[in-house]
C-alpha cells in the first residue's frame, strides 16, 4: 500500500499535512496505520478530516495486501469528537445540511471500521470522545494507553449519541452504565 495515498487527496488548500496520515507499518508492512491528524485541535473531526478517513478506510478495507488496521491519532489525544466550533458555523449558514453529517460521515465511517473484513486496532492516547469513543468502540480491539480518557460529552452540549454509541455502549458496559453515561454524561 502506498502511505497517504487515501488521504493526501483530501487536504485542503494550504494544509501542510494531510488530515489521515496512512502509514505501512515499519516492522509488517501488511498492517496499515490510520493516523487522525489534527493535533493541534486534538483531532477534532472536521468535515475534511471525516471524509479523508472514510477514504482511507474504504482503501484499506480494498486493498488485499493489507491484513490489519490500526486507528490512531496523533498529538495528546486519540479524537474528541465534532469539531464544534466548524459545526456551528455550519448550523448557522445551512442548518439543513449540517445535520446531514451523521448520515453522511459518522454512520458510513462506523460501517465501514465495525464490517472491515480484517482486524481494526484502536490505539487510544488521550482523549477518545463522542465521535472518537464511536469510532473506538466499532474497532475489533481497543488498546488504551495509560493517559486514556473516555467520554461521551453529548448530554453536556445537548445532542443525541451518534457514532454508534447508543448501541456500542449497551454492548460493551451494559445497559445501566450506558444509560448514566448517555444521559448524565458521567
Amino acid at each position: 500500500m502506498e502511505t497517504n495515498s487515501a488521504a493526501d487527496t483530501e487536504a485542503g488548500p494550504g494544509d501542510a499535512d494531510p488530515a489521515v496520515l496512512v502509514a505501512a507499518d515499519e516492522k509488517d508492512p501488511a498492517v496499515v496505520v490510520l493516523t487522525l491528524n489534527r493535533p493541534a485541535k486534538r483531532n477534532a473531526l472536521t468535515i475534511e478530516l471525516k471524509e479523508a478517513l472514510l477514504t482511507a478506510l474504504k482503501s484499506v478495507a480494498a486493498d488485499s495486501s493489507v491484513r490489519a488496521v490500526v486507528l490512531a491519532g496523533s498529538g495528546k489525544s486519540f479524537c474528541v469528537g465534532q469539531d464544534l466550533g466548524e459545526h456551528a458555523k455550519a448550523l448557522e449558514s445551512d442548518p439543513a445540511t449540517s445535520l446531514r453529517t451523521v448520515e453522511k460521515h459518522y454512520n458510513p465511517i462506523v460501517t465501514t471500521i465495525a464490517t472491515m473484513p480484517k482486524p481494526v486496532i484502536a490505539a487510544i492516547n488521550g482523549g477518545a470522545v463522542g465521535a472518537g469513543l464511536g469510532f473506538a468502540l466499532a474497532c475489533d480491539l481497543r488498546v488504551a494507553a495509560d493517559t486514556a480518557m473516555f467520554a461521551t460529552a453529548f448530554a453536556a452540549i445537548g445532542l443525541t449519541a451518534d457514532s454508534g454509541l447508543s448501541a456500542s455502549l449497551v454492548h460493551s458496559l451494559g445497559a445501566a452504565r450506558a444509560t448514566e453515561l448517555l444521559l448524565l454524561g458521567e
